[in-house]
């Protein structure tokens, strides 16, 4: 029986998604057939993140699943670099060459584009199938995140690469129907639509913090914002400070709990600054328990979103967890998958900032859900 192969690459070991989306098909997998993790990560998550690694090769050992790692990688900021390219796909090639060679492999699955471009270029080559995995829109993200523009070199070279990896690949996963639409308007084959999944363990143990916030959000409308918070980001803290402060102007009652792992300090200097007061939010770091709680207190999930390249693709983990915990979910336009989801589910409702009747929605979203 052939192996089945999960390759990823400079993804960070044992981060929330890692755990949430890699960890749970591998263990799954690897109850019913033999499962290899190949995973290239940079030269310093040996340092860096040692204690994770650890972690993982534990549990690769515990649930039968064989690991291997490479410290090949390099950053994606370098990537776009025509010579680091070309050493590092020359190495990866090789590496994937002699597993091919000396495995029986059945299935490959690719996660992210970077993997599944040098894997597709090997598919004429080896017999196996070939699951692309994209996750986002690598070339739009690309110019999300600075490192290229829409006109570049490297914008084009993605756009060019990602065409061979859908012409290449036997099944393509789409996280939602606008991926799909996206795939399919390049090339139509097996995109399939396999929607973000969410789980939790309801272990019922309230942590003196989750206390003191539910005693907090007595009588209060809570909205909740789960995840990362930067300043020029796709989850940007400009625009959540910019709602909280306008909902607050519309409801008094309104109560803000921000659940994230990014720099406490920094955000709470810059939402003071910006005039919210502490007496309306609570920040804290939460566990995947503890958030479950966090939700049964709250009322409103905050999903919201600047103009983005890719914005039309945009869903997120959290809305689904919002979805899941029974959360009316709050989005702008600019997160279009998560707002079609929303509205065509009857889950929620759409709010931009400049909308004129901002307040009176706000007020009346309030009353109805009493």
């Amino acid at each position: 029986m052939g192996k089945v192969y999960y390759f990823i690459y400079n993804e960070r070991p044992m981060s929330p998604l890692f755990k949430s989306q890699v960890l749970p098909l591998l263990i799954r997998a690897s109850k019913e057939q033999s499962v290899c993790l190949v995973y290239f990560t940079q030269f310093w998550f040996n340092f860096k993140f040692k204690n994770n690694l650890r972690e993982l090769n534990k549990l690769s050992y515990l649930h039968n699943f064989n690991l291997k790692l490479y410290p090949f990688a390099v950053p994606e900021r370098m990537s776009q670099f025509f010579l680091i390219e070309f050493l590092s796909k020359k190495i990866f090639k090789k590496i994937l060459c002699r597993l091919l060679k000396n495995h029986s492999v059945k299935v490959i699955h690719a996660r992210g584009y970077i993997a599944s471009f040098y894997l597709s270029t090997l598919k004429n080559k080896f017999d196996f199938k070939f699951i692309f995995d994209g996750r986002s829109l690598y070339p739009y993200e690309g110019i999300t995140r600075g490192l290229w523009t829409k006109k570049s070199k490297a914008f084009n070279s993605w756009k060019n690469k990602e065409k061979k990896i859908l012409k290449n690949s036997d099944y393509t996963i789409c996280i939602n129907q606008e991926i799909k639409d996206y795939y399919d308007s390049i090339i139509l084959k097996n995109n399939i639509v396999i929607p973000l999944m969410y789980s939790f363990r309801d272990d019922k143990i309230l942590s003196s913090k989750l206390i003191e916030l539910k005693n907090r959000c007595s009588n209060k409308n809570v909205f909740i914002y789960s995840g990362s918070l930067m300043l020029n980001f796709w989850n940007d803290l400009d625009l959540y400070t910019r709602y909280f402060i306008k909902i607050r102007k519309a409801d008094k009652d309104s109560f803000f709990i921000i659940a994230t792992n990014s720099n406490h300090e920094f955000i709470l200097n810059y939402l003071q600054r910006n005039g919210l007061n502490k007496s309306s939010f609570f920040l804290l770091n939460a566990s995947k328990n503890e958030l479950k709680e966090l939700y049964n207190i709250s009322k409103f999930g905050l999903q919201l979103m600047p103009e983005l390249p890719d914005g039309f693709s945009r869903l997120g983990v959290k809305t689904i967890e919002y979805l899941f915990n029974d959360l009316i979910v709050m989005v702008n336009d600019n997160c279009r998958s998560a707002k079609n989801l929303v509205i065509n589910n009857n889950h929620g409702f759409v709010l931009n900032l400049d909308d004129s009747a901002f307040e009176k929605k706000i007020s009346r979203k309030h009353k109805t859900t009493l």
